[in-house]
């Protein structure tokens, strides 16, 4: 990580940095390559030795302050990836609960093949493979269909999602934060939390067009937030395995 941390802030010093090679390289050629030879001209040695003095005291400064700053940074980073990986863990463990309720074995990141597949005709009257407790009928479970696992269940799901998650916008790295805004304000988060009855009517008399078209929208965005979420952080932190991440299998995620 303290690599990382140092390609980071070298990265965010290039101009300092170059600033610094060339004062090293004209250390080395006064006071080593030339350091034998004639003056050119009166007062040359007295020259070539300030400028020798003052590129050595400015590399020193350079490497000491690169050194102090890369561990502040380091610092930084190793509090912000902690917070990031857990958001990261919690948006990743969101993502495979609502796929899974409309197909088995998910992949954390479904590809656009298993979107489409998802999508493709998709009616409110299709059952999902959530069921939830039935009170009214001697707790058995009541298995549920599309709009009343999106309007009811997981509309439930997703403000918990967001109450617990926005808790972490201060506390990660700004990329990380911006694509979990972007998550907040997807397509799909909009649609599941309209509350207005007569855009849910309106959709499910619109089964075989309008619904489907704009869920196919929804969900592509809603993955694309969440793999721009990993990105930012490998590109931040670098790589990472998700499912090693998880720890366990996405079934277990799914059982809730």
């Amino acid at each position: 990580m303290f690599f990382h941390s140092f390609k980071f802030v070298l990265g965010s010093h290039k101009l300092v940095s170059l600033a610094a090679i060339l004062s090293l390289i004209l250390y080395i050629l006064f006071d080593i390559v030339y350091a034998d030879s004639p003056e050119l001209f009166s007062y040359g040695g007295d020259i070539a030795n300030l400028i020798s003095n003052i590129s050595v005291t400015f590399f020193n400064g350079y490497i000491f302050y690169m050194v102090i700053t890369t561990l502040s940074v380091n610092d930084r980073l190793e509090f912000q990836r902690e917070y990031s990986l857990s958001v990261i863990k919690k948006t990743a463990a969101h993502s495979a609960r609502f796929f899974h309720a409309f197909k088995e074995n998910m992949p954390l990141i479904p590809t656009d093949e298993i979107l489409s597949d998802i999508s493709n005709g998709l009616k409110f009257s299709d059952p999902v493979r959530i069921s939830v407790e039935n009170v009214n009928n001697s707790g058995k479970g009541r298995d549920l269909n599309v709009y009343e696992y999106m309007f009811e269940y997981y509309h439930n799901e997703m403000i918990d999602f967001i109450k617990s998650s926005q808790y972490y916008l201060n506390l990660v790295d700004p990329k990380v934060g911006s694509q979990l805004i972007n998550i907040f304000n997807s397509e799909l988060f909009r649609m599941v939390s309209q509350s207005d009855k007569s855009f849910k009517n309106h959709l499910r008399t619109e089964l075989d067009t309008k619904f489907a078209n704009y869920f196919s929208t929804a969900i592509f965005e809603f993955r694309n937030c969440v793999s721009n979420m990993v990105d930012s952080h490998k590109e931040i932190y670098g790589d990472f395995d998700l499912n090693l991440l998880l720890r366990t299998k996405i079934e277990d995620f799914t059982s809730k």
